[in-house]
């Protein structure tokens, strides 16, 4: 029996299986709006050729409400933080703080 020589260079000839130019155009656009935002959408979208950002917002808006929940979190902890330096600050100044200033 005898063995066949395999080359790396006969894995980089082989297709891959499922991957299209489509699917990594596809990637390839998720992935700079995942790092730019809203803010670099139309950059992102002339990129891709598309004639309006429209169309890029609607695609990929997935993308956007996954920001908003990620920006709603940040948002919700910053604030938590601010109510707990704002309600030890109180603590040390007065013996009893207002209920209402004291973080969950």
């Amino acid at each position: 029996m005898t063995s066949q020589r395999v080359s790396p260079r006969d894995d980089l000839q082989r297709p891959l299986r499922g991957v299209t130019f489509h699917t990594v155009r596809h990637t390839h656009i998720t992935t700079l709006l995942q790092r730019v935002g809203k803010a670099g959408a139309k950059a992102v979208s002339r990129r891709a050729g598309r004639a309006n950002l429209s169309t890029t917002l609607e695609v990929y808006q997935a993308v956007f409400e996954e920001d908003d929940r990620a920006l709603g979190d940040l948002s919700a902890g910053l604030f938590n933080r601010k109510l707990s330096v704002l309600s030890k600050s109180l603590t040390t100044q007065h013996s009893s703080p207002a209920p209402w200033l004291i973080a969950p």
